[in-house]
């Protein structure tokens, strides 16, 4: 291990990238060999504008799904070493400036809300519309009301939640047999 702590510290040693090598490197933004092998994983851009997605083959539809997490993971990171550059010189890319994020606000102290929301006329049921529960929190609290852990607190969250949730489901995802892609 230490062998290999040394030369990964040597300007001279080999580098090999690879999802594995590089997936928790600091310096991958900056290394020419990562970038190379990353950028080798973007399907050249003029044949895919040739083609589009639609026309592609079974073939070309697999290697775009088995490259498509290291091209993703290689454009984030570009992104984010974007972001950072202009952050330190907001005149790093030309045309284009850093925006402010959203803020997003939470209330925290519902109690205190609905004292007030009361105050001018409103009503419990009125209050509850207004209100989300989150599950895992509930689960929390319900755990921490009655010690139940595992299935118990499963069954005791289902017989609470019963009659009272709406199950939405998500769009699908892509994933190869027996694991996880998209």
């Amino acid at each position: 291990m230490f062998e290999r702590v040394a030369a990964s510290n040597d300007p001279q040693a080999k580098r090999i990238p690879g999802e594995v090598q590089c997936k928790f490197c600091l310096a991958k933004r900056k290394c020419h060999e990562y970038q190379q092998w990353a950028g080798s994983s973007v399907p050249n851009m003029l044949s895919l504008l040739d083609v589009p997605a639609a026309a592609w083959t079974p073939q070309q539809r697999a290697i775009f799904l088995d490259r498509k997490g290291v091209a993703q993971k290689w454009l984030d990171d570009c992104e984010a070493a974007i972001k950072q550059a202009m952050a330190e010189d907001p005149n790093a890319v030309p045309g284009y400036q850093l925006k402010p994020g959203a803020k997003r606000e939470t209330i925290v102290n519902a109690q205190g809300v609905y004292e007030r929301f009361s105050v001018i006329g409103g009503t419990p049921e009125q209050f509850m519309k207004c209100v989300n529960v989150k599950k895992t929190q509930l689960k929390e609290q319900v755990s921490a009301i009655t010690g139940a852990r595992g299935k118990a607190l499963d069954k005791a969250i289902g017989t609470m939640t019963e009659g009272c949730v709406e199950v939405k489901q998500n769009a699908p995802s892509i994933e190869r047999q027996g694991e996880t892609i998209a």
